[in-house]
């Protein structure tokens, strides 16, 4: 919906990543709001469940992102939601995903924390 990295502060702990910043404008986010808005009217008219999630992070990363930007992404799931969203799931915080499930602070390591979400997800999606 039109995060960004550069919203989130330097934090300690397990590293930000590669440090590469992407500058998400406010047209990025209203562009990235009408793709969803389109991807919902999709399935919609073609009977797909539509499930849209928030990945897990490790919490340095979530506590080194702006309030403001927190904010401005909730706003947006709601928009969504009032859309005609019906299912959102965060799992940014799921208490399950440990230190050594990341990669960095912010990606899953494939060997441990994808195969672990995969689960997850099948498991709460009643896949």
């Amino acid at each position: 919906l039109g995060w960004s990295t550069d919203s989130v502060r330097p934090a300690h702990g397990l590293a930000m990543g590669d440090q590469q910043r992407d500058v998400v404008t406010q047209n990025d986010v209203v562009k990235n709001r009408e793709r969803m808005k389109r991807m919902i009217d999709y399935c919609a008219a073609h009977g797909l469940r539509l499930v849209v999630i928030t990945t897990p992070t490790w919490h340095t990363y979530r506590d080194a992102i702006e309030p403001e930007l927190k904010a401005q992404f909730a706003a947006e799931v709601k928009l969504l939601q009032q859309y005609g969203l019906k299912e959102y799931r965060d799992y940014s915080d799921d208490p399950r995903f440990q230190a050594d499930d990341f990669y960095d602070s912010h990606h899953l390591w494939i060997v441990n924390g994808s195969h672990k979400f995969t689960k997850v997800l099948k498991e709460d999606l009643g896949l």
